[in-house]
């Protein structure tokens, strides 16, 4: 929940990420880079970032400074996450904002004075949390309301967006670092749980998907509302829950007035769920595919019309079992954000990153522009059709980011190698077994031509190849040199992966 965080909290904790990816030690100058602040600026808010973190987690951790470095020094058994998750749940913590949000979850409030009451505030100041949350909310198709009638909720939105919303704000918020108050406590009795076991992978898992049902239960079987579903996403929901049914709700077990409900909440979750839990297998993701083909409803065209303009214009091929590969998971997104919101797409999978950036670092700027190209003309071709997307200005970058995934994931990013080693033909086979026991072919691919090679790995100046793409190797009983080798590999089938 990024975009209920303070601007100074939010910066923070944007310092404290680059210390919980690959290692606890970051560079001075690369972080006033990365951060595009100075040293002096870098300095001050280490500071007061170490007084935050000495209130939540006292000596365990800290950012010391080490020569030209600063570096994350924690206690044993924690970890640079999970700081980076506390401290997040911290920040959050001290928002009125969130603080707000979480009394109305668990209380239906009449007046703006009752809610101010119960959080120690003044009306007035409470009134103006108020008008700011309702501006943050009101993409989502969310509004806060008061009413005399204490069995209306203080959210006023259709049941799917706010379903999302809670389960997204829950989940986003405390993770699993705490379990939150929910109206109603996870009755299993209620549901058959079991039938998810085979999908549950982790605690995180688990714990995400207690989130959602525990409020599925709360809005259905405890209050009785209804998501309402139009004929396309039924057609959906039922060829998903055809191929591997997530139905907890026994329907036969409930009221007459409660089947329907039940039976739609039903289909929502066979959709909702694969959105972050693996279903499919391959072959069923192909499967699925060739099933929402012969629907011919609007949004299996849409996808289809997108990605094969993609190809078409990039001059990508694609196997079949790819291609509908892609063409499941496409859809599986369109749906979301046809059906929940582009602007949830946004809140929850954009937002909780520290910045918003158009493009990644390492895509070129020739790449760049053509993607922008290519979406202009798409509209421009598909207007209805990308209309129904929300493809606007607002989005465009969402945009930008699938195309890039798609044509990334149909190029042909192996790296191309050729080994032509002087001493013996024999020489060149140990290499190149040695290579292949590290990478395999999805990564690395053997030709014979250097004119072909991305590099050549030689014991000599070969002239048909460019020195910068030659890595010398004189005597392949040194292990600094297989150091050498691999290092340079690696570095090269990260530039053909991201570039």
């Amino acid at each position: 929940m990024n975009i209920l965080l303070k601007k100074n909290n939010l910066f923070k904790l944007q310092i404290l990420s680059r210390f919980s990816t690959c290692s606890t030690t970051r560079n001075q100058k690369k972080l006033t880079e990365e951060l595009k602040i100075d040293n002096h600026k870098l300095k001050k808010q280490i500071s007061i970032l170490n007084e935050d973190l000495y209130v939540i987690f006292k000596d365990d951790a800290q950012i010391v400074k080490v020569s030209e470095d600063y570096q994350l020094v924690l206690a044993p058994g924690l970890d640079s996450i999970h700081v980076l998750e506390i401290t997040k749940l911290y920040y959050l913590k001290e928002t009125t904002a969130f603080e707000i949000l979480r009394a109305l979850f668990k209380k239906n409030y009449y007046s703006i004075d009752e809610l101010a009451g119960d959080l120690h505030l003044t009306s007035s100041y409470v009134y103006k949390q108020l008008t700011r949350l309702n501006k943050i909310l009101n993409p989502l198709g969310i509004k806060l309301v008061f009413t005399q009638n204490l069995d209306e909720s203080n959210f006023l939105a259709d049941e799917i967006s706010l379903s999302y919303f809670i389960f997204s704000f829950y989940w986003s918020s405390f993770k699993t670092k705490e379990s939150p108050l929910h109206r109603s406590s996870l009755d299993e009795s209620k549901v058959m749980l079991y039938k998810l076991d085979p999908y549950i992978s982790s605690t995180s898992k688990q714990e995400h998907l207690r989130h959602y049902i525990s409020y599925s239960i709360y809005h259905t079987i405890e209050k009785k509302r209804k998501i309402e579903l139009d004929e396309q996403f039924v057609t959906f929901a039922q060829l998903l829950e055809q191929t591997n049914d997530l139905s907890i709700y026994q329907v036969d077990n409930f009221s007459p007035d409660l089947k329907i409900t039940l039976t739609n909440e039903n289909l929502f979750l066979n959709f909702i769920l694969r959105t972050f839990l693996a279903i499919e297998t391959p072959e069923e993701q192909i499967f699925l595919a060739k099933k929402f083909i012969e629907t011919k409803l609007p949004l299996i065209r849409l996808s289809q019309q997108f990605i094969d303009a993609i190809l078409d214009h990039w001059k990508l091929h694609l196997s079949d079992s790819d291609y509908y590969t892609l063409l499941y998971r496409a859809t599986i997104v369109m749906i979301f954000i046809r059906y929940v919101g582009i602007s949830f797409y946004e809140a929850f999978n954009y937002s909780e990153n520290f910045t918003k950036v158009t493009f990644p670092t390492y895509v070129l700027e020739e790449r760049s522009q053509d993607i922008k190209k290519f979406h202009t003309l798409f509209k421009k071709k598909y207007p209805q059709e990308a209309a129904e997307l929300a493809f606007d200005k607002k989005y465009h970058y969402i945009a930008y980011s699938w195309i890039h995934y798609i044509i990334d994931y149909a190029n042909d990013n192996r790296l191309k190698i050729a080994i032509h080693f002087s001493k013996d033909t024999l020489s060149e086979l140990f290499i190149q077994n040695k290579i292949r026991k590290i990478y395999n072919e999805e990564l690395i691919t053997f030709v014979q031509k250097t004119a072909e090679a991305d590099i050549v790995i030689a014991d000599f100046a070969e002239p048909s190849a460019s020195n910068e793409n030659i890595i010398y190797i004189e005597n392949i009983f040194e292990e600094s040199n297989w150091n050498a080798l691999f290092y340079s590999i690696q570095k090269e089938i990260f530039k053909k992966t991201f570039v």
